[in-house]
């Protein structure tokens, strides 16, 4: 169960992600599309914030409550590695969506920091699906 449901959370990111890349090949792309780019980029938040939400009412809970001391420990060092992953997206939205101007006025910074924490959200997706899910093998 938890599995299905994190995996179709994942892929549902990984859609949004793509799309947003699509946009945020060139600067040229980028100062066209500044302010459809931002929606975009509010549209994975919410994303994110959804699935972190699930993470912690039952992805994690249900972790560690397992009787394997190991899967305790990698569930608790996985939420603490999460807690850095979400304060670097939060940087990045915050500044480009609070200020959709940002994303116009340095494109080439935009792009960086676009391509810098989509693939810090695509390694964690991947460690996840790499890790976690054969933990959920056993689910109750």
């Amino acid at each position: 169960m938890y599995q299905i449901e994190t995996k179709k959370q994942h892929d549902e990111m990984r859609v949004a992600l793509r799309e947003l890349l699509e946009d945020v090949y060139n600067e040229e792309e980028v100062l066209k599309n500044h302010l459809w780019i931002a929606l975009k980029i509010g549209t994975i938040s919410n994303i994110i914030q959804t699935h972190l939400q699930y993470e912690d009412e039952y992805l994690y809970p249900f972790l560690m409550e397992h009787d394997d001391e190991n899967v305790r420990e990698i569930a608790e060092l996985y939420m603490r590695e999460m807690s850095h992953v979400k304060r670097h997206f939060d940087n990045y939205k915050h500044k480009y969506i609070s200020d959709p101007k940002a994303i116009k006025n340095e494109p080439g910074i935009f792009i960086e920091d676009t391509n810098r924490i989509i693939g810090e959200i695509l390694n964690r997706v991947e460690l996840e699906e790499n890790r976690l899910f054969p933990l959920l093998i056993d689910e109750k």
